[in-house]
C-alpha cells in the first residue's frame, strides 16, 4: 500500500477555504482517496501504520509511520506518541492526569508521551 499527498481546495472547520492536502492509500487494485482533515489518526504496528478516518473506518498502509510523518502538514498533524499522530482538529478532549490521554472525536482514546505532552499543549494554545 502507498500513500501519497495530492493538493485539493476543501472546507476547513473555521469555515475558510484553505489548501489541504489530498493523501490516496492503494487497496487491491484500488485507490482510496481523502483530506487531510477525514484524518483522525495514524497508530504504528510494527512495519504497517493504521490510519483512522473520520466517517471511513480505518486503512492500512505498508509504509512507516515516520515516513507518512513526513507528509503530513506539521500544523494539522502532530506525534503525541512514538507509535501515534492525531489531527489537532479532531481531538474532542484532553485529560491532563498523570497519564495524559487523548479522546478523539469518534471516542477513540490516544495514549500522551510524558516526552511529548507539552509540545503538544503549546501547539494546542498557539491555536
Amino acid at each position: 500500500m502507498i500513500i501519497e499527498q495530492h493538493e485539493n481546495t476543501q472546507l476547513t472547520w473555521d469555515r475558510t477555504y484553505h489548501k489541504l492536502p489530498k493523501y490516496s492509500v492503494s487497496i487491491g487494485n484500488n485507490l482510496l482517496f481523502f483530506s487531510a482533515f477525514e484524518i483522525l489518526y495514524l497508530k504504528a504496528e510494527g512495519n504497517y501504520t493504521h490510519i483512522f478516518l473520520a466517517n471511513k473506518g480505518s486503512v492500512v498502509s505498508a509504509r512507516l509511520l515516520k515516513d507518512i510523518e513526513q507528509l503530513l502538514d506539521s500544523k494539522i498533524f502532530i506525534r503525541v506518541h512514538h507509535s501515534s499522530i492525531v489531527n489537532i482538529n479532531q481531538i474532542k478532549k484532553i485529560n491532563c492526569d498523570v497519564n495524559t490521554s487523548i479522546e478523539m472525536n469518534n471516542r477513540d482514546i490516544i495514549h500522551v508521551s510524558r516526552r511529548k505532552k507539552s509540545e503538544l499543549l503549546d501547539n494546542l494554545i498557539k491555536m
